[in-house]
């Protein structure tokens, strides 16, 4: 029985192709690197690591680098609760302060405005002072009603609800927001003490 000679042949697993591959990726250098220093752990916490090849980068790719990193850090920082919650509370000062003001402005025409009337006659300083209340009043019904009718009432309950987990139909919308602060606005610039304590 004759054995076959198996010294001049390459073994190769089965489907294995004997041809050169036609590209040939090249090893980045800080993989090679791997090579020469087998802990990075120890070679990066020693002293040369920052003169290593893999923190050498050309100025124009660091810059790059440095404003996507930072871009990153600014995103992340702007999307935390902390800051969602710091920014609510500054918009809901402003628009308490905006409120404040504008009534205040409001109760002061009143005031001003039945001081004139009182000069001439007191009947129609009472007119005056009753037929402001009264517009007012129904200004801030008609924004309530035409505007958000989500705005009518306190706003406790529904937000319990919310908070509970259903989910109520614009009832957080920006439309409800502007027909809130116009009706708190026209309320209490009416004269009458609703809703504040």
């Amino acid at each position: 029985m004759m054995r076959p000679n198996l010294a001049n042949k390459n073994p190769r697993l089965p489907g294995a192709s004997l041809q050169k591959p036609k590209s040939v990726r090249k090893v980045p250098s800080h993989l090679d690197n791997h090579k020469r220093h087998p802990n990075e752990f120890e070679y990066l916490l020693s002293k040369n690591a920052k003169d290593h090849e893999f923190y050498r980068k050309s100025s124009a790719e660091t810059t790059l680098m440095t404003l996507k990193r930072h871009w990153r850090k600014l995103s992340h920082f702007l999307v935390e609760d902390w800051f969602l919650s710091a920014l609510l509370g500054v918009i809901v000062a402003v628009i308490s302060i905006f409120v404040d003001i504008s009534y205040e402005y409001l109760n002061y025409f009143q005031v001003v405005l039945y001081d004139y009337a009182l000069n001439y006659d007191r009947l129609l300083a009472f007119v005056c002072w009753t037929s402001y209340i009264t517009v007012f009043v129904a200004a801030a019904t008609l924004v309530c009603k035409y505007v958000g009718k989500q705005a009518i009432g306190s706003g406790i309950p529904q937000l319990k609800v919310i908070m509970n987990g259903f989910v109520l139909q614009n009832y957080l919308s920006m439309r409800t927001l502007v027909a809130k602060v116009l009706g708190l606005i026209l309320t209490l610039g009416s004269g009458k003490c609703h809703g504040i304590i």
